[in-house]
């Protein structure tokens, strides 16, 4: 519910300050941090730039990537994970940022904005963790 608020809130902005020139960029920026105040949702600011980087990604068809696995990716395995969201999500441009972490054991997990693919062994065992949990 929450991120459904903060996507019509960053929706609005957007609307607002898409073609705004700077000098009404700020204005607008303001009047929208007030609004928030006001409306005593200023609690949602971080999910509501998460949903702007999401509209800017879709609008301009450029997504930043962060990539975890265990070890450092090959120039192979980025090209492949890119062409495969490109081609899945319709990005033009993807820019994969790799992330070592030893505790995933193999495998790689995707993120960008509010999505999320885990096809490391660590998050198969935690899924496995959960079925069988009373």
């Amino acid at each position: 519910m929450k991120h459904s608020i903060a996507i019509e809130y960053a929706e609005a902005f957007w609307e607002m300050a898409k073609d705004a020139p700077s000098k009404e960029l700020k204005k607008i920026t303001n009047a929208f941090i007030k609004l928030l105040q006001r409306k005593r949702s200023i609690h949602l600011a971080p999910s509501i730039l998460i949903a702007l980087s999401q509209i800017e990604n879709h609008e301009s068809k450029k997504v930043f990537v962060t990539a975890r696995s265990a070890r450092e990716l090959s120039k192979t395995e980025k090209s492949k994970i890119e062409n495969a969201i490109k081609k899945r999500y319709d990005f033009s441009s993807v820019d994969i940022t790799n992330e070592i972490d030893p505790s995933l054991l193999g495998g790689v997990e995707l993120s960008w904005g509010w999505y999320k693919i885990d096809n490391t062994i660590k998050g198969r065992f935690m899924k496995i963790r959960e079925r069988i949990a009373i």
